[in-house]
């Protein structure tokens, strides 16, 4: 079971390769060059913090390619629709958690470095890769944004997998849209960090007053919007469209 999961994972890995636009081949660079300008001008609007959401926004935009690439190598393999289904929301997990492990293997080895250097040639190189882990104090402050991801990722999925490509891209481009004017917003009514002096969303956050309340109620959303979230995304996927899909 685990070595069959396993391979399809692998399998929607290497349908990241596969994506191409034999009609439009300056479409994926395009693209590409989106998303790393929206990437920029989103992590300094959240105060530099938007790089805590940067795996899900990284990920959700490989899985789109994975669904509505033209080879689709995922649905070569002879499994029910609900198993590929199933596995992509296990695939975007994999992937964050793959970019977690990273970030913190890069922080140790750099923070490991930097102290070297320290220790034998009095030399501060203040790699910013230590900084990851000193980010891990302040875990607290990540778990809303973790909430945050979830729910955004749960509510663009299922949009993933209509075919009508005008009404997905339309969906997506609207969803993303709003998602981003909620979270600057959300950030404009954090408190402001006495120590600071001003805003900060990711030490904003711990300081938030009901930090505990929200936290939970985000939790609970999250339980709740996620099987919907598969099922409606199965549904579609399976062939039961609305009659504008």
């Amino acid at each position: 079971m685990i070595t069959r999961f396993l391979n399809y994972q692998r399998l929607l890995n290497l349908s990241i390769n596969s994506f191409n636009n034999k009609q439009h081949p300056r479409v994926p660079f395009l693209n590409h060059m989106l998303f790393f300008i929206f990437m920029y001008s989103f992590i300094f609007t959240l105060d530099g913090s938007g790089t805590v959401f940067f795996p899900i926004i990284f990920t959700l935009s490989i899985v789109y390619q994975i669904i509505n690439s033209q080879n689709k190598l995922f649905e070569i393999v002879p499994v029910s629709k609900l198993y590929s289904c199933l596995n992509i929301y296990l695939f975007v997990l994999v992937v964050i958690l793959v970019f977690i492990t990273t970030f913190v293997l890069l922080g140790l080895f750099s923070l490991l470095f930097n102290n070297i250097m320290h220790m034998h040639f009095v030399i501060n190189f203040n790699l910013d890769g230590s900084n990851v882990i000193l980010s891990f104090r302040d875990w607290k402050s990540t778990l809303i944004p973790g909430c945050i991801s979830i729910i955004v990722a749960s509510i663009l999925l299922p949009m993933f997998f209509i075919k009508n490509k005008v009404l997905r891209k339309s969906l997506t481009l609207s969803s993303v849209a709003l998602a981003t004017i909620s979270l600057i917003s959300f950030r404009n009514t954090l408190p402001v960090v006495p120590v600071l002096g001003k805003i900060n969303f990711l030490k904003s956050i711990i300081i938030l007053p009901h930090y505990n309340k929200i936290l939970l109620i985000l939790t609970c959303i999250c339980m709740v919007i996620l099987p919907i979230s598969i099922s409606i995304s199965y549904k579609i996927y399976k062939g039961k469209r609305c009659l504008v899909c």
